[in-house]
């Protein structure tokens, strides 16, 4: 899909909270999302109560808010397809569940009273709605996990960082990786989506 020079930039441009980067993104991968997210909604016989835009969008705002965190490791764009697709899985499955109607294939169905899930008018493009979001995820943040979260947003490998600020690569990445998930459930955010 890109060379890897050119998808390098744009994952350092989403990271930097870059909006064209960011629709760029969208227009490349939403379809892809959305093909996939039909299929398993159409699979599991939910089609008439969830619809794929709304999947999709959810799928896209958590991975940007994740993305400029620092937290992802994608090294090629089939890397970020898989995270995205796996992502959109679970959203499936968490809306589904939400529902709580038994259905077939392993899915949980919707009840059609409680179908409604997300407005339609959101966009992943709307920048102000990620800034807040992603500045209320900064505002929880500790000093600490906030330096993390920086150096990260700045390509700098876990490595660097743990020579930097002590400890070993892995300890950093689980460290800002459960403060994500702490704020994530602090702040209702899909838990799910995490490697």
């Amino acid at each position: 899909m890109f060379d890897k020079k050119t998808f390098e930039e744009l994952i350092r441009g989403v990271r930097a909270r870059d909006s064209q980067a960011e629709c760029k993104l969208t227009e490349l991968f939403e379809p892809i999302i959305r093909q996939s997210v039909r299929r398993q909604l159409a699979k599991a016989r939910l089609a008439s109560f969830l619809d794929s835009m709304d999947i999709s969008q959810m799928v896209l705002c958590s991975f940007f808010v994740r993305a400029a965190a620092g937290q992802y490791r994608l090294e090629r764009s089939e890397d970020l397809k898989k995270l995205l697709l796996r992502m959109a899985r679970n959203k499936v499955i968490d809306q589904a569940r939400k529902c709580r109607l038994p259905c077939t294939n392993g899915i949980e169905g919707c009840d059609p009273e409680d179908g409604k899930l997300v407005a339609s008018d959101s966009s992943p493009c709307e920048h102000a709605i990620k800034q807040e979001l992603l500045q209320e995820i900064q505002d929880r943040l500790s000093p600490e996990e906030r330096r993390l979260t920086t150096m990260r947003m700045k390509g700098i490998k876990w490595l660097m960082i743990a020579r930097r600020l002590g400890g070993t690569a892995q300890s950093r990445r689980k460290q800002l990786a459960r403060a994500l998930h702490r704020i994530a459930g602090e702040l209702g955010l899909d838990a799910n989506d995490y490697p």
